[in-house]
């Protein structure tokens, strides 16, 4: 799982003033868009210690496009993320990390989500809801592997578009995009990390079946409940060869279908178990970084237009291809290519879901606009190369001083998104939002 340290460690970045990390570093520790090594240190060496950290993060965003056709009923289900004219989401995120040496760690993470949503019918909608983000025990084994024992988040890949980063379901309540979502939802599991030369060996079993979290009714069920018939199993090892990095892993999962019309839920009501195999690559030459990262899906179900899910699944490859260049402490350029390709493509035109054979450019850059970092402008892109789907969000973040930083985006969404999947959640939410941070 991720380092019980993590969000702190974020947190913390926010004081550097960017001087060591990359020009677009994750500035709000709540969301988890920043890139990932493959290999990372199975137990950070550590004195006794203990810290206690907190969060604030308002988000305000003002919808663009208008909802014609949209029902109030939709709206209130929050089956349609882009029909209300305004949206503000709090988080009020509390944490302590504690650590005995090196052999013993605990982590805690609470978060309070408010989220309301006013309609431009004049439509109210809205929740309050806590949320343990992670609580769990690690214990490193005398001459064996760290344990780690709780809730916590699983996160794999160095592409933009992670095609392998299938441990944790993925949480769209809020929209497709960071800063509105597209976070982790945590999980309960048991991991074991064991050093092997220059990487790891990773095991993870999560005994218990945890939904992506989607608009409103747009939901499955989960498995029947039991060990043995909800639970999860994964390994992931990692390695390093001078300055190539290589991961390779394998899950036993269950397939957690997109955000589905109502017409498909209840075919689509029981998740089917689906073996994912795995490859991240990463390297670096000079000012350039090269990653690549592929997932096989064995069985994957599709979901064909309106219809009900096909009663067959088909072997699904997704990858993706990055490069990011740097070639200065205030600029970087990440551009990639992902694509998916679906077995007898020819024979399921109309799939939705995996497109099929679709192929995305991606762009990501950022730049510091004044030496000490106080201003940063970033844009992230994903462009259809053989489709009319598209989206962009520009947006301008202003460090106010060493504990507040403020940014004001824009999300725009262009062309015929898919009828299913991500294309459903983005449909008809472009947006300009603002958005505060607070850390103590």
């Amino acid at each position: 799982m991720g380092s019980p340290s993590g969000l702190r460690l974020e947190a913390c970045a926010l004081l550097a003033l960017f001087a060591a990390e990359p020009a677009f570093a994750n500035d709000d520790p709540t969301r988890d868009s920043d890139d990932l090594l493959i290999i990372g240190p199975a137990v950070e060496s550590t004195s006794s210690a203990a810290a206690v950290w907190a969060l604030w993060t308002s988000h305000l965003a003002l919808g663009l496009t208008p909802t014609d056709g949209t029902s109030s009923e939709d709206f209130a289900a929050g089956s349609i993320p882009g029909t209300s004219s305004v949206h503000l989401a709090s988080t009020l995120a509390l944490g302590l990390d504690w650590t005995a040496g090196d052999d013993f760690e605990l982590a805690l993470e609470t978060r309070l989500r408010h989220r309301l949503a006013v309609g431009r019918d004049g439509s109210v909608a809205g929740d309050f809801a806590p949320e343990v983000r992670r609580a769990l025990a690690r214990w490193q084994v005398p001459c064996g592997p760290a344990l780690t024992l709780g809730m916590d988040v699983v996160r794999w890949g160095r592409t933009l578009a992670r095609p392998f980063d299938v441990a944790s379901p993925l949480d769209w309540r809020d929209g497709p995009l960071p800063p509105d979502g597209g976070e982790r939802v945590p999980s309960f599991g048991l991991t074991a990390r064991q050093p092997l030369g220059q990487g790891e060996a990773f095991l993870l079993w999560t005994p218990f079946f945890f939904s992506a979290r989607v608009p409103g009714a747009a939901r499955v069920s989960a498995p029947t409940q039991d060990v043995w018939h909800s639970s999860e199993l994964a390994l992931r090892l990692t390695q390093r060869f001078g300055e190539l990095d290589l991961g390779l892993g394998w899950m036993l999962r269950f397939d957690r279908p997109p955000a589905l019309p109502d017409s498909m839920l209840e075919a689509a009501s029981e998740p089917r178990r689906q073996h994912v195999l795995g490859l991240e690559l990463a390297l670096r030459t000079g000012p350039l970084r090269w990653a690549a990262e592929g997932a096989l899906f064995l069985d994957q179900r599709l979901y064909l237009g309106a219809n009900p899910p096909d009663a067959e699944t088909h072997p699904v490859v997704r990858w993706a291809l990055d490069v990011a260049i740097e070639p200065a402490v205030f600029f970087e350029l990440t551009l990639g290519l992902e694509g998916s390709q679906v077995d007898r493509a020819s024979e399921i035109a109309d799939a939705a879901y995996e497109g099929p054979d679709a192929l995305w450019l991606r762009a990501r850059t950022a730049l510091l606009m004044a030496y000490d970092g106080v201003l940063r402008l970033d844009v992230d892109a994903r462009i259809g190369l053989t489709q009319d789907d598209w989206w962009v969000t520009p947006a301008l973040t202003l460090r106010a001083s060493t504990a507040v930083n403020l940014a004001l985006g824009m999300s725009l969404f262009g062309g015929n998104p898919l009828d299913l999947g991500l294309g459903a959640l983005y449909d008809r939410a472009d947006q300009i939002w603002l958005r505060a941070t607070w850390t103590l």
